[in-house]
């Protein structure tokens, strides 16, 4: 809001719009989008609080703009307590505190590499526990597939796909 005299707050969820010098990628998508693109730069700038989904995103903000790293923090993203207790009684995947779940896409700010590291990292430093690995998210994943074969815990991740709101409920319950 701009010349308010409260202090604003900001939560980013994404910055994709800030990383391009130019707002021609964004004249496609319209004016809406421009305009978008202008704001988040001038929010990130003028906040009294940026808040960011992620360290990731903390820190691409701070790339873009490091005289703001004193005034970001990072709030993770999280599902209502109530949605997941409506969903656990429902739920189609076995309860174990072996099975990790990912919310994930092929972008690279999800760092999916680093995602299956943590799993091998897992196996070799408890290798009595049959750690299990399920990737929920859109996409091919046929490449992740892979590396997590070469990465020797192949049988251990299960690709789920896309999923509703209440299978990511059933999911992370």
């Amino acid at each position: 809001v701009w010349n308010s005299p409260c202090p604003q707050i900001v939560y980013h969820q994404t910055l994709w719009a800030l990383f391009s010098r130019s707002l021609l990628p964004y004249a496609w998508r319209g004016t809406t989008a421009v305009a978008r693109a202008l704001l988040a730069s001038k929010a990130l700038a003028r906040a009294e609080a940026n808040v960011f989904i992620s360290e990731h995103m903390r820190r691409c903000g701070e790339e873009i703009l490091p005289a703001s790293a004193s005034r970001n923090h990072v709030i993770y993203n999280g599902v209502a307590e109530e949605f997941i207790r409506a969903a656990g009684a429902r739920s189609k995947y076995t309860r174990s505190p072996n099975v990790l779940c990912a919310l994930q896409s092929l972008t690279p700010h999800k760092d999916n590499n680093s995602l299956l590291r943590s799993l091998v990292e897992l196996c070799r430093i408890a290798p009595g526990v049959d750690w299990k690995l399920r990737v929920a998210g859109a996409g091919d994943w046929e490449h992740w597939r892979r590396k997590a074969s070469d990465l020797g815990i192949g049988g251990r991740v299960d690709f789920v796909g896309f999923q509703g709101l209440d299978d990511i409920a059933r999911l992370l319950a």
